[in-house]
């Protein structure tokens, strides 16, 4: 079972930055989990930790594995403290100072590159090749197959890893290593927009 990211996400309606065709703000909300706000804890739309466990276990008992996705390469709207004018309308759900705070020097703040070292979609884009960055992005990952962990020792099974061509290969590998201390048999796959059966980007393995 692949799961939506679970971290807690942004809550206000970021589609106030533009109109529908007729003429109404739009209502657009992280939902999906990969407007991410904080890495350490679990979206309340999706229930609680335990929750999580029991759906872990019973699908564990079924024989069947549970992907998370995972988004290592940017945060949320207005977590690097940048707010579209409109998104002032919904003021008492944009992320806090303490919030943003947490996220403090992450963000790169000058596009290099439109692949690996610029924004997508202008959404904060972490500055994954400095060591410091990537290590506490991965830290808050792979924190979660502890968090998940169930009583008898179920975990999350695998990774799917978002906008891979978006990060450059030593963050890959970084991650690929800690899981592997972890679980020798954790997997990752990964999704590479505009790869296929002959061209795999240079990431596969």
């Amino acid at each position: 079972i692949w799961i939506t990211p679970v971290v807690d996400n942004i809550d206000f309606n970021k589609g106030l930055d533009f109109n529908t065709a007729d003429g109404l703000a739009a209502k657009q909300y992280g939902y999906h989990g990969y407007w991410a706000k904080d890495f350490t804890k679990l979206d309340e739309h999706l229930g609680d930790i335990e929750t999580f466990q029991q759906l872990i276990e019973k699908a564990h008992d079924r024989g069947i594995k549970i992907m998370l996705d995972v988004v290592v390469n940017h945060a949320g709207y207005g977590m690097d403290g940048e707010f579209n004018e409109a998104w002032k309308a919904d003021a008492n759900n944009l992320p806090t100072e303490e919030e943003i705070a947490s996220l403090n020097g992450m963000f790169r703040t000058v596009d290099e590159d439109p692949t690996v070292r610029g924004e997508l979609d202008n959404l904060p884009d972490f500055k994954t090749e400095d060591p410091e960055v990537r290590q506490k992005i991965i830290a808050g990952q792979t924190a979660w197959l502890e968090k998940a962990k169930t009583d008898r020792g179920d975990t999350i099974d695998f990774f799917r890893i978002d906008t891979v061509k978006h990060v450059e290969p030593a963050t890959w590998q970084a991650l690929k290593n800690e899981v592997t201390k972890m679980n020798p048999n954790f997997k990752m796959i990964g999704e590479y927009w505009g790869a296929g059966i002959t061209n795999d980007g240079g990431y596969l393995g």
